[in-house]
């Protein structure tokens, strides 16, 4: 049910929240900058640089992957932002996007540690993006 709130509260609440509406980024209360957690930087990457349609590795195009998460059927796109240094930063040079299997092979997921499944390593791969 809730409590009675008088018309004049009412008004002074909504005088207060007038302009608070639709704050994005940085001029949100909410904005946390470089102290954002990983998954915040991630969906603000995507946001940002949009749904990217090509893998840069192997070129295979995205599509939706069914799967069932706690009993519902979800789905995602299977291209994804990938970080190149691993410092997680919001500059959009440090992000590559790869199809899941090729990230999985870029974070090293059954790899020896530093080095991609296709024998480069991955400072390497680093610096010649920034070439």
């Amino acid at each position: 049910m809730g409590h009675f709130v008088s018309e004049v509260t009412r008004k002074r609440i909504s005088e207060a929240h007038k302009g608070m509406q639709g704050l994005k980024e940085e001029k949100s209360g909410s904005w946390k900058g470089d102290k954002v957690g990983y998954s915040g930087l991630h969906k603000w990457i995507r946001r940002q640089l949009g749904k990217v349609n090509t893998c840069e590795h192997c070129g295979k195009q995205g599509e939706y992957i069914f799967y069932w998460k706690q009993g519902k059927l979800e789905k995602r796109w299977d291209i994804q932002y990938a970080n190149k240094s691993g410092e997680y930063k919001r500059d959009f040079n440090d992000w590559i996007y790869l199809c899941a299997k090729c990230h999985a092979k870029y974070d090293g997921w059954g790899f020896q540690k530093g080095y991609t499944p296709w024998n480069k390593k991955v400072k390497d791969l680093i610096y010649a993006s920034k070439k």
